[in-house]
């Protein structure tokens, strides 16, 4: 078996090369390819639903999934309410997938890829939850390659899902479903990407690539979801105003995974088109970031770490080696949160940030010279822009005239981590599946 590790039920009477018990003899290609080659589920199939709900209730009333915060909003956003307004967002053509008379239509029109292989980050050890639900809406088998870093958070979230396999009622799901974890030294990539339909890969730029560049079959779809940074634009007027309520919306973009998320801000522009005193946006931030840092304190999630405080010093350190600022531009240095005073955002600051609570700040006169800015700082690599106290159509248009790419996300502070089925350009619901090809005599 290669040293691979089953994280939930899997039934393995139902793949023969397993059934006999010496998992430890069989090659890898053998039983995946028996997995493989199962039936898919019809497309938002009425189990899968159940399924969902099923989780999305018990990660809502488990008290032992209240200390996360990103276990909590996986919850929330499995809804069913939620889910169809986010089907119909992203795929107006799926927007009545619960109703029988439409389901019926989808499955004379549409069929599942087949097997959809994920590789899942390390870092936001839980984001993969919202991909694997796109591709079990869409009916497809699925196998998920979990990293082997373990958070409290991943470690119940998969305690969850394998009790839910285990229920009767469930079982197909579980029979078409599997998360392994297996070393990085194993031969398993290799055999994954032999017989996936779909790759799922999740991570940093050279991790991407390193899968990709295994061999797979020629219709294949690629989806990698690389390394991204976002930003946060907030109008001074704002900041003057409602500087709690601005710190309780950037926090929750901030909370989950450790400010390690790609949709998570890293960076602060506060825009004043009224010219204010420079020395009030200072101390209004300041009182900003002593909100963000008592909310870090009264977290359940590690954020009252000491060794938290170094990790952002010697990141102002280095920033002052670059010479990308001075080292008294700290704006302020707390327990949990760390902000500085940047002349200007670059290519190589970015690069530089590691999340964890240190924000960079940037003070500008307009939405325009943020982007243009922002066009100049690898903007491939732009993934959401979170605003607040700004007209969203405005932003958008400057957006559009300035960045050459429209794979970035325009959305409200506080709302940054909301994942949708559209996300970094891939129709994930749409491009999950595929439509049928009849021929009329």
């Amino acid at each position: 078996m290669d040293n691979t590790t089953f994280l939930t039920y899997f039934d393995k009477s139902s793949i023969t090369s397993l059934a006999n018990g010496k998992h430890e003899n069989v090659a890898p290609l053998l039983w995946l390819e028996e997995f493989a080659a199962q039936t898919n589920e019809e497309l938002f199939a009425p189990i899968t639903l159940s399924f969902i709900q099923a989780l999305s209730s018990r990660l809502l009333k488990g008290t032992e999934f209240r200390n996360s915060s990103e276990l909590v909003a996986l919850g929330f956003w499995l809804r069913r309410s939620n889910l169809q307004q986010k089907i119909a967002s992203s795929a107006p053509i799926f927007e009545s997938f619960h109703t029988v008379q439409s389901a019926q239509q989808y499955h004379d029109d549409y069929q599942p890829l087949g097997c959809v292989v994920h590789f899942t980050p390390a870092n936001v050890d839980t984001m993969f939850v919202y991909s694997w639900v796109a591709s079990l809406l869409m009916g497809n088998k699925n196998i998920v390659r979990v990293a082997s870093q373990d958070s409290d958070s991943k470690i119940v979230l998969l305690r969850l899902l394998d009790e839910l396999f285990q229920q009767a009622e469930f079982a197909e799901i579980a029979r078409r479903n599997i998360f392994i974890s297996y070393d990085k030294t194993s031969a398993m990539t290799a055999h994954l990407c032999q017989i996936a339909d779909a790759r799922m890969m999740w991570g940093g730029d050279a991790s991407v690539e390193q899968i990709k560049a295994y061999p797979s079959k020629p219709q294949c779809r690629d989806f990698a979801f690389a390394d991204k940074y976002s930003v946060a634009m907030l109008a001074a007027s704002e900041l003057c105003s409602e500087p709690l309520l601005v710190a309780q919306k950037l926090w929750r973009d901030t909370e989950a995974f450790q400010q390690q998320a790609c949709s998570s801000p890293r960076v602060l522009f506060v825009i004043d088109e009224n010219k204010t005193e420079r020395t009030l946006i200072q101390a209004k931030l300041k009182i900003l970031f002593a909100h963000i840092n008592e909310l870090a304190q009264q977290s359940s999630e590690p954020w009252d770490q000491i060794s938290r405080v170094n990790e952002h010093l010697v990141a102002l350190q280095n920033l002052a080696i670059a010479q990308e600022c001075e080292a008294e531009n700290a704006l302020i240095q707390l327990r949990s949160i760390s902000a500085v005073n940047l002349p200007k955002l670059t290519a190589s600051s970015i690069e530089r940030h590691a999340g964890n609570g240190f924000f960079y700040v940037r003070h500008c006169d307009s939405v325009q010279q943020v982007l243009m800015e922002l066009a100049n700082c690898v903007p491939e690599k732009l993934q959401t822009i979170a605003i607040q106290g700004l007209a969203a159509d405005d932003v958008a248009k400057c957006a559009s005239d300035s960045l050459y790419h429209q794979n970035y996300r325009i959305q409200p502070l506080g709302q940054a981590l909301d994942f949708s089925f559209t996300w970094d350009g891939y129709q994930l619901l749409l491009e999950l599946c595929q439509m049928r090809q009849m021929t009329v005599n």
